[in-house]
């Protein structure tokens, strides 16, 4: 963990049908990508995270996330993320705790 902050989210994935991935991470396994700030951060900052996929349950995974830079923000001041594979939006991320 780059920035030593890891925290609990629910990643919302979006559909193949709305341009998200056709089959999302399964349980266990680390998903990297990279997100930008939808609230609490001028948008034009982007970070990578890392999502360890703890629960899963239709399209919404429960994950235990970190970011992978030092200077990245503090999850507690931020409330959600879109996350990308490069220029394409796959999922929204929502930071529980």
């Amino acid at each position: 963990m780059a920035n030593g902050i890891k925290f609990s989210a629910l990643v919302h994935w979006l559909t193949a049908e709305q341009g998200g991935r056709q089959v999302i991470p399964p349980l266990s396994t680390t998903y990297y990508c990279t997100t930008e700030a939808l609230e609490g951060k001028d948008s034009s900052n982007s970070w990578s995270i890392a999502c360890l996929t703890e629960q899963r349950h239709n399209r919404t995974s429960l994950v235990s996330a970190w970011f992978l830079f030092e200077n990245a923000p503090d999850p507690a001041y931020l409330k959600s993320f879109k996350l990308y594979e490069g220029a394409r939006l796959v999922a929204v991320l929502e930071i529980i705790d």
